[in-house]
């Protein structure tokens, strides 16, 4: 299935060698799409593109210098409904169609057209799949001669599109630049049933360390379990109180070494094939990240077992590593990806996140970033995410 990438509107520093590396890795057609950029910032973007790459860029505006810079083709939108006569010989013609009766009427007279929005939204709320797919399997015929799928359409969900019929699809914001990686249950491996076998072989109630329920038993006065690890988790409380507090629920003799051991005892390994993927996408050009909610006593231990004793260190991983313990701030609040984005110094549409908790990829997702799921009962699904762009 053909794919098309479009890129952000907004112009921002980085985006053309980001393109170059795109085209490098394969992409076959790309729609610049900068509606707010002058002839002139359109032409200097264009002057980055690498000469053995610009015929395969559609232009939406400014469509005059297609031809001066021998690109593939032009689209046509609402700011632009109308093509230059006559069009530049080789240049591929396309528009956007919105209804069901426009691809009918139009698709004939282009070379493609994109049909949208097909799926929701990610990046706009509200704005909602407009056809149902009983009205795409009555056009079915047309879709798979030219029509492209577009709105909300993300890797993952190429498959769904085939099936519907398309010949291809579209990516709104297509253009990564960066990955940010949560870490326990994506580069992670965690292990709870170990954790409360740990809590019961030492007779330490497990609910002090597992719960994630604010209503959960009281450890002192007015402070619950659930909200202790909370608080524990965005730096409220030191690691030194957090130890204390749970030392005096813990049977007599209980040392502090012990209820650090039994805390990180639901840390698992991080596999090198993992952290291999990683440095793949850094040969590659893409910033990679850590955005994860943790404390200081499993970030010093992971940091040390899990990452050191691998041969890599954080500086070989990430570029920025994004901790909620010292940000005083926790996924899916969306001041933490503000912040990850802000640092990073890319679009937020440019960023793609990959997280094994829905709700955190829906509030990134919310917040302008790509991303996706990750299902840790699913073997290798970080690979599959992460093999478009590799």
């Amino acid at each position: 299935m053909e794919q098309i990438i479009i890129t952000q509107p907004q112009m921002y520093e980085g985006e053309p060698e980001a393109v170059n590396r795109l085209f490098a890795r394969g992409c076959r057609r790309l729609h610049l799409r900068k509606p707010t950029a002058s002839r002139s910032q359109t032409a200097g973007w264009l002057e980055q593109i690498e000469p053995q790459y610009r015929p395969r860029i559609v232009l939406h505006d400014h469509h005059d210098l297609a031809p001066l810079y021998h690109l593939g083709g032009i689209h046509l939108n609402s700011r632009n409904p109308v093509a230059p006569v006559p069009l530049a010989e080789g240049l591929t013609l396309s528009r956007s169609c919105h209804t069901i009766e426009e691809v009918k009427t139009l698709a004939s007279d282009y070379d493609y057209v994109l049909l949208s929005p097909i799926f929701d939204s990610i990046s706009k709320p509200g704005y909602r799949a407009a056809f149902t797919s009983e009205e795409l399997e009555s056009i079915r015929p047309l879709l798979s001669r030219n029509v492209y799928a577009l709105g909300g359409i993300t890797p993952q969900r190429l498959p769904e599109v085939e099936r519907l019929g398309f010949y291809g699809a579209a990516m709104m914001g297509g253009v990564v630049t960066d990955f940010i990686f949560d870490l326990g249950g994506v580069l992670l491996d965690l292990d709870m049933q170990r954790a409360a076998a740990a809590c019961r072989q030492v007779g330490i109630d497990a609910e002090l360390f597992l719960s994630g329920n604010p209503g959960s038993s009281t450890i002192a006065d007015g402070l619950t379990a659930g909200k202790l690890i909370a608080d524990y988790q965005v730096g409220l409380v030191t690691s030194e109180q957090f130890l204390a507090l749970v030392q005096r629920h813990c049977p007599p003799g209980t040392t502090r070494q012990t209820i650090v051991d039994t805390w990180n005892a639901c840390i698992g390994t991080v596999p090198r094939h993992r952290l291999d993927l990683i440095l793949q996408l850094r040969r590659l050009g893409y910033g990679t990240h850590l955005l994860s909610n943790t404390n200081q006593l499993h970030w010093d231990y992971i940091r040390q077992l899990c990452f050191s004793d691998t041969g890599y260190t954080c500086a070989d991983l990430f570029d920025h590593v994004f901790l909620s313990q010292e940000l005083h701030l926790a996924k899916p609040d969306p001041a933490i990806y503000r912040h990850a984005v802000r640092q990073i110094g890319t679009p937020a549409g440019q960023c793609f996140f990959i997280d094994d908790t829905k709700v955190n990829v829906e509030a990134a997702r919310r917040e302008g970033l790509q991303g996706a799921w990750l299902d840790v009962g699913r073997k290798n699904h970080l690979h599959e995410i992460l093999s478009p762009f590799l």
